[in-house]
């Protein structure tokens, strides 16, 4: 008699989790009968703007002449300087970094075969590290000046700053597995009441990989391209039935 009623019983809890489940969710819960706990996945997600802003402005010459791209390089240091300056960046937010040169001659891989063909190629480079991110997003729009002014801009061109959270361990993080606790809590108790019984304490969690995209959804994973970034986290908790 005492096994037909515990049949009975685990009959009723499963039919109430699948209940329980066609409202809730697919993949959201798992019940346990065995133990009598029950797993569920808190999600959380939030939108949130970065607070650093790390924007790289890369130059070149090339040519034969090493003592005149020497004084044209620079000039372009110190136009590009002027720049910044003007853009608003502090002596602090910008840092020059030194010269680079590359003299095909003395490259294994170079293929610098006649007079026609520039031997040296030197590059200049600016790192700003503002946590005015929208000075600096302004300020990208302005790289035409330095064009028009004869700067020869290398790669991207520095037309795609980089963003980052600097707050995102000691907030962003701690706020977002609360958040996705809270929704997993939730989650368990209206399963639980579907299913006729209570949540009790909290037996095991695993909070995850926290996932940080542009806000767009069309940048790349981490987002460092996007100013807005969306944060998202599914945790895993498992808790005791009573």
């Amino acid at each position: 008699m005492r096994f037909l009623s515990s049949l009975i019983l685990s009959i009723s809890l499963l039919v109430g989790l699948y209940l329980a489940g066609q409202q809730i969710g697919q993949g959201t819960a798992r019940f346990r009968a065995d133990n009598r706990s029950l797993t569920v996945k808190g999600l959380a997600e939030q939108e949130v703007k970065a607070d650093l802003a790390t924007w790289n402005i890369a130059f070149r010459r090339a040519g034969n002449d090493y003592p005149q791209l020497q004084a044209e390089i620079k000039a372009d240091k110190e136009a590009v300087q002027a720049f910044l300056t003007k853009q608003g960046f502090s002596a602090a937010e910008v840092q020059a970094q030194p010269t680079r040169t590359v003299d095909k001659l003395t490259n294994e891989y170079g293929n610098n075969q006649g007079e026609d063909k520039a031997r040296y190629i030197l590059t200049g480079k600016y790192t700003v590290k503002s946590k005015n991110v929208d000075g600096v997003a302004a300020a990208v729009g302005h790289l035409d000046e330095l064009q028009a002014g004869g700067i020869l801009l290398d790669s991207d061109g520095g037309a795609n700053p980089s963003y980052a959270l600097t707050n995102f361990n000691a907030q962003l993080r701690p706020q977002l597995l609360d958040q996705a606790t809270v929704n997993a809590k939730a989650t368990a108790e209206q399963m639980a009441k579907k299913l006729g019984v209570k949540v009790g304490k909290l037996r095991s969690a695993n909070q995850g990989v926290i996932q940080i995209f542009g806000a767009d959804q069309e940048s790349e994973y981490g987002g460092e391209g996007a100013m807005q970034k969306k944060l998202r986290v599914v945790s895993t908790f498992e808790f005791d039935l009573k």
